[in-house]
């Protein structure tokens, strides 16, 4: 594919999923999607899924999955209304896509992030990373990670491997896709290596679907965090996931969620 196509069509998904995301409980046909995208419903099922990696069917998820967590979070809605509002036909079928996806019921991921008690604080050296800056709705964030998948893998070794992370800086307004390579790799064109700075965070290892770590991440900032003692300092928030996404089901994965503290 050519970059300028690339880059077109790249556009034309990244208004796909803002369109999703302006009301999750639409009923969103690859039909319809296709639509937005200016694209007949063949080639947009097909381009969707080389771009982004998985289907719209398993985009709507996502979003709609996100969604409904943060508001069971920060609206004291009931399981039901967060369902219907979402997209979701009953509080039946949202917990058992809830509980696909995290491993457990919604109920049980409200009470265990309104739990939260202490947490362990790490002092975490100086990392070298290459990174892709993220493009567009945080909804497609898993979409920048395959793009830098892509590009790495080929320049690695037989026996070489990677630890996958994120970061957001600028208050949270810019998120990184990045990627700890065993061995050196030089960066290129849209492929950036940063120095993250160490220093103390706070670590809260979170076990679920990618899904859910906007709305742990930011129930530990307003909700847990003033309250800890902590006073949060400017550098990077950091995700590390500590399993492969490819070969892990959703409930098993566990990410780590560093938040710096002064």
């Amino acid at each position: 594919m050519k970059r300028t196509t690339e880059q077109d069509y790249r556009r034309r998904i990244a208004k796909v999923v803002e369109h999703i995301l302006l009301d999750p409980a639409d009923e969103h046909t690859v039909e319809s999607l296709a639509a937005v995208a200016h694209l007949s419903p063949y080639h947009f099922h097909r381009i969707y899924r080389e771009i982004t990696g998985e289907s719209v069917a398993a985009t709507v998820q996502r979003i709609r999955l996100a969604g409904a967590s943060q508001q069971l979070l920060e609206t004291g809605e009931t399981v039901a209304e967060a369902a219907i509002g979402n997209g979701y036909n009953s509080p039946q079928a949202f917990a058992r896509a809830f509980r696909a996806l995290a491993g457990m019921s919604p109920g049980a991921f409200q009470a265990a992030q309104q739990g939260i008690a202490s947490l362990p604080v790490i002092e975490q050296p100086t990392m070298r990373v290459l990174c892709l800056r993220h493009a567009g709705p945080l909804a497609a964030i898993p979409h920048s990670y395959a793009r830098l998948r892509n590009w790495l893998v080929p320049q690695l070794p037989a026996d070489g491997s990677f630890v996958e992370m994120g970061y957001t800086c600028e208050h949270g307004r810019q998120y990184y896709a990045s990627i700890v390579p065993s061995v050196p790799i030089a960066a290129g064109g849209e492929f950036e290596s940063h120095e993250l700075e160490g220093g103390r965070y706070v670590v809260y290892r979170h076990q679920g679907a990618y899904a859910l770590i906007a709305t742990a991440l930011r129930n530990l900032i307003t909700q847990w965090l003033p309250h800890s003692g902590h006073t949060l300092d400017a550098r990077p928030v950091m995700e590390i996931y500590r399993n492969d996404c490819l070969l892990t089901p959703a409930p098993a994965l566990l990410t780590d969620l560093l938040i710096p503290i002064r």
